[in-house]
């Protein structure tokens, strides 16, 4: 498996919150970038804050 960057990742996210996905969807969208960001330990403020407006839209 190759190594995804920090930029992939976040470019895959926001190319993700553009589409229209179900709640459901959305969520695993976002786990699956939080553990990606987890797994290469990634602290990035910016990373988290985009994952943050996500969660928040979904509860909303």
């Amino acid at each position: 498996m190759h190594k995804i960057t920090r930029e992939q990742q976040i470019n895959n996210l926001l190319e993700l919150r553009k589409r229209k996905y179900t709640k459901l969807g959305q969520l695993r969208a976002i786990k699956q970038v939080i553990f990606l960001v987890q797994q290469q330990k990634v602290k990035e403020l910016k990373d988290l804050q985009i994952i943050e407006e996500d969660i928040k839209n979904l509860s909303e």
